[in-house]
């Protein structure tokens, strides 16, 4: 794969990244702006599925704060000729008035029609 064409993936990658945990912690109704038509999260083990299940679950969690310690972009094998990138974080993260906890985040990361990523597929798991 060409190194530069790598290199501004893994950038976009990780503003996604940015914009995702800023409006999950700050405006959440804004977040089914960044998943595709048809996403799937797995929420320490709860299972949900579609664009308008996933936006009424991630709105009444509790409020958040997220500090995100790493994030991590791979390039992975294109599937049905689709190209996708893997995007791993990590760090901690505290709802409401709770002490802060760790979590870690994987996301399956496909092309937007504007050119940039959306999430198809993510799992989010406390620690």
């Amino acid at each position: 794969m060409d190194p530069v064409l790598v290199e501004q993936n893994n950038a976009l990658a990780k503003e996604l990244a940015a914009v995702y945990f800023d409006f999950l912690d700050t405006n959440r109704p804004r977040l089914h702006d960044l998943y595709s038509a048809v996403p799937s999260l797995i929420w320490s083990g709860n299972s949900i599925e579609g664009l308008d299940n996933l936006q009424q679950f991630l709105v009444a969690l509790p409020k958040s704060k997220h500090t995100v310690d790493v994030v991590e972009v791979q390039p992975s094998a294109a599937v049905d000729g689709v190209e996708i990138l893997l995007l791993n974080a990590k760090g901690s993260v505290t709802y409401g008035s709770d002490a802060a906890v760790a979590f870690s985040e994987s996301m399956v990361l496909i092309p937007s029609e504007t050119g940039g990523w959306v999430i198809q597929n993510e799992c989010y798991r406390l620690h």
